[in-house]
């Protein structure tokens, strides 16, 4: 037998690489793995010819493991094997073409997804607890479609045509929160859409129609990340807005033009500070602490 490909993680998880000669051997693994934390990585281009491969490529030889954890980095010609994992839990498909039928993953928890119109019951998935999805097009222009996740606690959503951000209400775990490439999205209070009070860490970039009345939205951030934000003029309605802010990162793409800054220090619930600094700027990162 062909000896494993494994990978030792931060997280101490062990990532696997997947090929045919090794079946055996990652279904032996598997089955010594009682905690369901290896993680199994498909790419079907990792040598040879790519045409060639994509041709003869499918995913029956998953067929019979119990995979729990599963990222596929590549594109397969029949994905039928996939509908076999009947116990996955976290599934990172960025690298598929075909839009997925959810409906087979019952026991799914995370899930990193590139959108397709044709995909179909992702959010009838109740134990979902972290998504990350990229290019959701949606002819709503809002997250109704989300309001079943309950359980869910991380989001992540990017290249998005959405203009609000009605439906995230009825989400009351939902504590983190990313909104990255939305060119359309407005976040502001309305009369069915006061506030998110559950979220405490929220990051928003290059969202150009989004402005400083997002905070009235999300009254209890602990953490804030904004990048390529542009110009901004101040940043005292952030800090006088969020009395439970700890951590604060206005990253690339986003400059501060008021020259004194000095009363960035009178925030004193803030621990941690980062912005890209200025000569002009009075106060310096040093003076306020690094972001961690």
């Amino acid at each position: 037998m062909k000896p494993l490909d494994i990978i030792e993680r931060e997280d101490g998880r062990k990532l696997i690489h997947f090929s045919k000669e090794t079946l055996v051997s990652i279904k032996n693994y598997l089955k010594k793995d009682s905690e369901g934390r290896t993680i199994i990585s498909l790419n079907n281009f990792a040598s040879g010819n790519f045409n060639s491969k994509f041709r003869e490529a499918h995913l029956d030889y998953l067929i019979g493991l119990e995979i729990v954890n599963l990222m596929i980095f590549s594109s397969y010609k029949n994905i039928d094997g996939l509908y076999t994992l009947k116990e996955l839990k976290e599934l990172d498909a960025g690298g598929l073409d075909q839009a997925l039928n959810f409906e087979y993953f019952e026991k799914l928890e995370k899930l990193e997804y590139y959108y397709k119109p044709k995909t179909q019951h992702l959010f009838d998935r109740p134990l979902l607890s972290n998504l990350r999805l990229n290019k959701y097009h949606t002819a709503h222009l809002h997250l109704e479609e989300m309001a079943s996740l309950k359980n869910l606690k991380e989001l992540f959503i990017a290249f998005t045509n959405i203009k609000s951000l009605k439906g995230l209400q009825n989400l009351k775990k939902l504590t983190s929160l990313t909104l990255a490439y939305a060119p359309n999205l407005v976040i502001k209070q309305t009369e069915n859409f006061k506030s998110l009070k559950n979220v405490e860490e929220l990051r928003i970039v290059k969202c150009k129609n989004v402005t400083m009345d997002f905070v009235k939205v999300f009254p209890n951030l602990k953490k804030l990340r904004i990048e390529n934000w542009g110009k901004m003029d101040t940043i005292k309605p952030i800090l006088d807005n969020l009395p439970k802010l700890e951590y604060l990162f206005i990253g690339s793409g986003s400059v501060i033009n008021e020259i004194d800054n000095r009363y960035f220090a009178n925030y004193k619930s803030i621990k941690k500070f980062f912005f890209e600094q200025r000569r002009y700027h009075m106060l310096k990162l040093n003076d306020l602490g690094k972001w961690p």
